[in-house]
C-alpha cells in the first residue's frame, strides 16, 4: 500500500485542538506551543482561524477554548449513531436470516455514506463497497434520489459524473428519471450489477414520519441472491425497514 502524505497544516491544526480539548481551563498561544511542540507562529496563525471560524474562543487574555462551532458536528454524529443503535438489532436479526451482508446508509454532500454494515456469509467475487457511493448506480442512492424535486435532480445530473461502471450501469439522464420514478412507485431501489458485475443490491427507504432519513440494502452475489428468492429477500427488507421505522418512532432522533 502506498504511503499517505499527510497534509501537515491539518495535523498541526488537530494537535492544537486536542491541547486546548484536554485543557480543563482556557490556554493561550504560549502554552498551547509549549505542549503541543509547534512553533508560536504556528499555533497563532491557526488559533485565530479557528477562532474566526467560530471553532475556538477566545477570551480577554487571549486564552483559548473550543467554540460553539463545533456544535453541529457534535449533533449531526450523535444523531448519526444514535440512528445506528436503534437499527443495529434488526439488521443483525435481518442478516441472519438472509445470510447476507446489510447495510444502512445516509445521503450527505450528493453522495451515500455507509454508517454500518453486517456481514452475511463471504463473497464469491471481489467486491468493492466503499465507505461512500454514487447515488445513481447504488441501490441506496437512488433511494435517496427519489426524493428530489425536479429542479434537484437535474442540477445532481449537471454536476455528476455519471461513469459507467459495467454494461448495465444507467449513464442516460433519462432513463435514470424513468428507473427513479419506478423507485418512487414501488419504494425500493436495484443495483442490477451497475456497480461491479455479478453483486446485486436491493434498498428499501427507512423513514421518520414522512421524511426518507436513511436506507437499509441488502448486497450479495446475483446468482446467489436468486437462490435464495428474490421475493422472499424483498419482503424480508420491508418488514426489517417497518421495524427500524416504528423504532424510530419511539426514540428522540
Amino acid at each position: 500500500m502506498a504511503e499517505i502524505k499527510l497534509n501537515r497544516t491539518i495535523v498541526n491544526t488537530f494537535k492544537i485542538l486536542d491541547t486546548i480539548a484536554n485543557s480543563s481551563n482556557p490556554i493561550g498561544v504560549s502554552k498551547i506551543s509549549k505542549i503541543s511542540t509547534l512553533p508560536k507562529t504556528t499555533v497563532f496563525r491557526i488559533t485565530e482561524t479557528l477562532a474566526a471560524l467560530n471553532l475556538l474562543r477566545e477570551n480577554k487574555s487571549q486564552e483559548f477554548k473550543l467554540g460553539n462551532g463545533f456544535l453541529k458536528y457534535v449533533d449531526q454524529t450523535k444523531s448519526q449513531n444514535d440512528l445506528v443503535d436503534v437499527a443495529k438489532p434488526f439488521l443483525d436479526k435481518f442478516a441472519s436470516k438472509i445470510k447476507e451482508t446489510i447495510n444502512l446508509g445516509i445521503l450527505y454532500n450528493q453522495e451515500v455514506i455507509y454508517l454500518t454494515s453486517v456481514q452475511g456469509e463471504r463473497f464469491t467475487l471481489q467486491v468493492n463497497l466503499l465507505p461512500v457511493a454514487p447515488l445513481y448506480c447504488s441501490s441506496l442512492g437512488k433511494i435517496f434520489l427519489s426524493t428530489f424535486s425536479d429542479k434537484e435532480f437535474k442540477d445532481y445530473i449537471s454536476r455528476a459524473n455519471l461513469k459507467r461502471n459495467t454494461v448495465n450501469t444507467i449513464v442516460n439522464a433519462d432513463k435514470l428519471r424513468n428507473e427513479i420514478n419506478k423507485v418512487k412507485e414501488e419504494r425500493l431501489a436495484y443495483d442490477r450489477e451497475e456497480v461491479e458485475y455479478g453483486l446485486t443490491c436491493i434498498a428499501h427507504p427507512i423513514e421518520k414520519g414522512s421524511n426518507v432519513i436513511a436506507a437499509i440494502s441488502v448486497s450479495g452475489p446475483t446468482s446467489r441472491l436468486k437462490a435464495r428468492g428474490i421475493d422472499k429477500i424483498v419482503q424480508q427488507l420491508k418488514k426489517t425497514a417497518e421495524e427500524i421505522d416504528q423504532a424510530i418512532s419511539k426514540n428522540t432522533l
